[in-house]
């Protein structure tokens, strides 16, 4: 069972490191919010926009 995990982490982990490289190859600029907030959304999957709002959140200034 353990190994069937593992596969599919495996398989999970190849998909995303080719789609990030697909992106990069696109040469298309991206800020580093909008990558942080892709990222993400990659990570946990879809989400309300208030809920980006909280993580995304820093703390005010004086």
């Amino acid at each position: 069972m353990t190994e069937i995990l593992d596969s599919a982490a495996l398989a999970n982990g190849l998909e995303r490191v080719v789609s990030l490289l697909r992106r990069s190859a696109q040469g298309e600029r991206v800020s580093l919010t909008a990558a942080a907030t892709l990222r993400t959304l990659d990570a946990g999957g879809p989400c309300r926009v208030s809920e980006l709002r909280r993580a995304r959140a820093s703390p005010s200034r004086p």
